[in-house]
This record gives structure tokens, C-alpha cells and sequence, in this order.
């Protein structure tokens, strides 16, 4: 979806109604999340010995998670809240980016 928002910037914050940079903003912001979903899982982070807790996969994996979440929480609050099948698809990574948020990539 992120590629689809850099095709074209202009026309696509048009045919929505929104600025540039915001059009620009959220289409980083699905980018960021999903790269950071890539890397947290990439990352070892835990350690049953060591408690501490460290800025490791499980944290990164929890930040996408939540950044996932709140895209497209947006996303359906913003275009297609009211009838309820406008928004179905966009309950699977709604319900996707709560999971990685909540559960993060912990063994």
C-alpha cells in the first residue's frame, strides 16, 4: 500500500481530499512499519537468563505493531467508517498489528 501512496503523491492526496505531506506522511509510516516487522523478527532480542529488557526484535516488533495498528485504525475511521463492509479487509491488519503489538516476536 505504501508504494501505491508513492506512485503518485498528488493525485492520490487529491482523489482523497488530503495534503501532500500528509498523504506523503502515511505512506512512509506504512513503509516504516512494514520493514519493521521484517527486522524485529530478524532480531534476536530474548534472553530467558537476561531480564533486562533491551531495544531488540521483541520491542521493534511491538513498536510496528502499534504503528500498524494506528494506520489503519485511521484508515477506517477516516474513508470508510459507516457501512460495514466498506472496512472488512482492513480488519485483518487491524487485527494483525494488535497481535504484533501484544505479543511482540517472543519465543
Amino acid at each position: 500500500q505504501a508504494w501505491l501512496k508513492f506512485i503518485d503523491l498528488v493525485g492520490g492526496a487529491d482523489s482523497y481530499g488530503f495534503p501532500v505531506w500528509m498523504w506523503f506522511m502515511a505512506g512512509l509510516g506504512e513503509a516504516l512499519a512494514a520493514a519493521g516487522l521484517i527486522v524485529g523478527g530478524a532480531v534476536k532480542s530474548w534472553n530467558p537468563e537476561d531480564t533486562r529488557i533491551r531495544l531488540g526484535g521483541d520491542v521493534i516488533t511491538r513498536l510496528s505493531g502499534l504503528a500498524t495498528t494506528i494506520i489503519v485504525a485511521s484508515v477506517i475511521a477516516i474513508i470508510y467508517w459507516g457501512p460495514w463492509l466498506g472496512f472488512q479487509l482492513q480488519l485483518m491488519p487491524l487485527a494483525g498489528g494488535l497481535f504484533f503489538m501484544l505479543r511482540g516476536n517472543r519465543g
